[in-house]
């Protein structure tokens, strides 16, 4: 008996490192692994950042900032490729190809509208007032179908009412600020009255 006790604390020493050099090969193995999902990470926000800056100032130069939305959206949608198909282990369905895609591209247009909107508000307020409300509904649909196809019914439920309603009246109010906004700058007049006056 104390001779089998004695070959089962080996054997289960012996396993036990084993488990701990599997597990330390394991983590080294897997330590390469960071640089994927720091890439989908960085392709995802950079691409994200590069249609904001388009979507708002296009109107200034459509051919130069219709190449940098262009850019952004490759390479959301390379980001997309990446963690969705390269980096998991389990691939989604063929069916789900188009879905993820498509999803993606929107969100991507989404986001950029929404977050481009906020940031250059007081560079164009009239064009912000409409992208940003817009894009909250955007990507709130693309959101849906990209991740949670199985919520449709979020759409048309008090979600996607509470969407609904807060983009109408974050419409509403950057609008207003928006005419407000342009009335004042209109204020240069007072700079052209007062040299006038210095004139006199």
């Amino acid at each position: 008996m104390a001779t089998s006790s004695t070959v089962l604390s080996h054997s289960g020493q012996d396993h036990a490192e084993v488990a701990r050099g599997a597990g330390s090969a394991g983590s080294t193995q897997g330590s390469p692994a960071v640089l994927g999902p720091y890439l989908g990470y960085i392709g995802y926000f950079v691409g994200a950042g590069l249609i904001s800056g388009s979507v708002v100032h296009y109107p200034l130069d459509p051919v130069r900032y219709a190449l940098i939305g262009a850019a952004g959206v490759l390479l959301f949608l390379l980001a997309t490729v990446l963690n969705e198909f390269v980096l998991p282990r389990q691939l989604p369905a063929g069916g789900q190809l188009a879905r993820i895609v498509g999803g993606s591209l929107l969100l991507s247009m989404g986001i950029g509208m929404l977050s481009g909107g906020i940031q250059h508000f007081t560079e164009f307020p009239t064009r912000s007032a409409v992208l940003v409300p817009a894009g909250l509904v955007v990507s709130f649909l693309a959101y849906i179908m990209r991740n949670a196809p199985h919520r449709w019914k979020a759409i048309v439920g008090p979600i996607g009412l509470g969407i609904v309603v807060t983009a109408v009246l974050a419409f509403a109010g950057l609008n207003y600020l928006a005419t407000h906004s342009t009335a004042a700058e209109h204020g240069h007049g007072e700079t052209a009255t007062t040299t006038d006056e210095h004139h006199d």
